[in-house]
């Protein structure tokens, strides 16, 4: 955009590539995924809406990954310490990404946390869900 300006990411508009860390060390960049469905959720360890949500998001991810389905649940600066011990007293299997300085929140312009995006094969954002995401909804969103 002129004088600098990041565009907010909107539906039907190709999702800005990152790259960011897993909780295992292992970094993830969006680009390296195109091809399989992807769910982006924002989320933080002292947010009750995102502990709800968790569990959903889980059993989605086992329920579909066998579809190639990828689930980064993105960490809002938290440290990787508190990070892991959520995420292992949820049970959580997929991937959990770290983003220290909230750069990839900014790049999204996200508003509140739970925030979830959802990537179809071809990079396109083809929905965006503001507080907890259902069931329901992540079904809607598969190709």
């Amino acid at each position: 955009m002129p004088n600098g300006v990041i565009a907010a990411p909107e539906l039907n508009a190709v999702a800005p590539n990152f790259t960011l860390t897993t909780l295992n060390g292992t970094q993830v960049t969006l680009q390296s995924l195109r091809g399989t469905p992807v769910i982006i959720n924002f989320w933080a360890t002292w947010c009750e809406p995102c502990r709800v949500e968790m569990p959903i998001l889980q059993r989605f991810y086992e329920a579909t990954q066998s579809r190639g389905v990828h689930i980064l649940a993105v960490n809002l600066g938290e440290t990787p310490d508190v990070v892991r011990q959520w995420a292992d007293d949820l049970n959580l299997t997929f991937d959990i990404l770290l983003d220290p300085q909230q750069s990839l929140a900014a790049l999204y312009q996200i508003r509140g946390q739970p925030s979830t995006y959802a990537i179809s094969p071809s990079g396109t954002i083809t929905s965006i869900f503001y507080g907890p995401v259902s069931a329901e909804q992540l079904q809607s969103v598969l190709p």
